[in-house]
């Protein structure tokens, strides 16, 4: 008598002797479709980007169970759609050649070869290591960019799109991140070294770090974003002041000073506030950089010639070389003859003080000057008028209304000629420094 297990051996040899009658084209007993098992009755067993063969990655080596007879490059396919210049077949390997570089990143799948299902297969590579890193010596030239930077990569070769996009690249002058505007990439294939001429807001310093990110090579495996200290040589020269001078065409105030140096001055580092200190309490309230060589600064308060000095400190040229900290001494582009702009207004008031002078000038004077009693004198023109005592009176001065209102202790009658003028030997000065 059959046992159990007989029958259903049967059973199965009946069912497969049924699937072996039906005709292929049915696929009765089998499953299909791209993302499912592969059900052709020669298998791929894998498929490799071999980096031995083409170290540009735009070889892959298919292995299959049985070898194959006759191949077409048409018969090979990626899921981006590269297109395959040859088909090599090698015993059970087949060498296909693509046009562009195909990754683990990519699939590849094989279509109209008889007994080869046509569902896409992931991809892997003879090779997944980094490449290591090595920032070679780099060059400075004169001025703003120019400079020449060599990164050597060795060991896998890098996606040269990737090595080329200087989105992907971090330059750092210490924790300050550089601009790559107008910054040149040029990646060698054959040498594996990117170039790098820097722009003007890229100036490399003695010292500076490189790092990457989300630069991958052609097996599609990121270098690691570990910055990599690199050195520049070619300038070490400190920088020297040529001229501080004011400019009144560009504020009738005396509050814009221009400095000008021997050499180009670094775009990121040297506008800042705190290189230009003013006599307390005038501070820089704004920097702007009008050529390589010059740096125009915005005060508080009108900066002087002859008078007021500003500390430069921590100034350095577009390679870093620092400027010993000085005072520099600050000079007159150009003077503006002074006087009244209108006659002068006194107006008295009734009871005892409180008569107010008005005086309004052509060009402004130094606020802390025009407020100073001992600059000025005042008396009655009568014969032998005794000047009055100004350290009772109270000064004020409005900068940019340019007006000087001085409010006396003394009673003055609407009869009397009152003369109010600088002192001689101790005038204030207009803010070009002119008494």
């Amino acid at each position: 008598m059959p046992t159990r297990s007989s029958y259903f051996q049967r059973l199965i040899a009946l069912s497969l002797r049924l699937c072996w009658l039906v005709p292929l084209g049915l696929a009765a007993c089998s499953g299909g479709g791209g993302g499912g098992p592969d059900v052709g009755s020669n298998a791929i067993l894998s498929v490799v980007q071999d980096l031995t063969l083409d170290p540009e990655g735009r070889l892959t080596v298919l292995v299959f169970e049985e070898e194959l007879t006759a191949v077409s490059p048409s018969n090979f396919h990626t899921n981006a759609d590269h297109t395959a210049l040859s088909a090599t077949v090698i015993g059970n390997d087949v060498h296909v050649a693509w046009d562009e570089l195909v990754s683990p990143a990519h699939m590849v799948k094989v279509q109209n070869i008889a007994g080869v299902s046509p569902k896409f297969h992931g991809v892997s590579t003879s090779d997944d290591s980094a490449p290591s890193i090595n920032v070679l010596p780099a060059a400075q030239a004169p001025g703003w960019g120019g400079d020449t930077l060599q990164v050597q990569f060795t060991g896998p070769h890098l996606n040269p799109v990737l090595a080329e996009d200087p989105q992907r690249w971090e330059l750092k002058i210490g924790d300050v991140i550089l601009d790559w505007a107008g910054s040149d990439f040029d990646f060698s294939v054959p040498t594996q070294i990117l170039t790098i001429t820097t722009g003007p807001l890229a100036n490399l310093h003695a010292n500076f770090t490189l790092r990457p990110q989300g630069v991958k090579t052609v097996a599609n495996k990121s270098l690691p974003s570990t910055p990599v200290s690199g050195t520049a040589s070619g300038d070490s020269t400190p920088p020297n002041l040529v001229l501080a001078q004011q400019l009144l065409a560009d504020d009738e105030f005396g509050r814009v000073v221009e400095f000008v140096f021997d050499e180009a001055m670094d775009p990121v580092f040297a506008p800042e506030l705190a290189n230009f200190q003013g006599l307390p309490p005038d501070i820089s309230l704004g920097v702007t950089q009008t050529s390589p060589e010059v740096l125009r600064v915005e005060f508080s308060s009108p900066v002087v010639p002859g008078l007021d000095v500003v500390v430069l400190e921590g100034l350095m040229d577009a390679h870093g070389n620092l400027l010993p900290t000085m005072g520099a001494p600050i000079n007159a582009s150009s003077v503006v003859a002074n006087g009244l702009a209108s006659p002068p207004t006194l107006v008295t008031v009734p009871n005892q003080g409180g008569d107010t002078l008005e005086l309004n000038f052509i060009q402004a004077l130094e606020p802390n000057m025009v407020v100073d009693p001992s600059r000025w004198e005042a008396y009655l023109s009568v014969i032998n008028g005794s000047p009055f005592d100004l350290q009772a009176a109270t000064f004020s001065y409005d900068l940019l209304a340019k007006r000087l209102r001085v409010v006396f202790a003394e009673d003055f009658q609407n009869s009397d000629e009152l003369v109010f003028r600088p002192l001689a030997s101790n005038p204030p000065l207009d803010v070009d420094g002119e008494p």
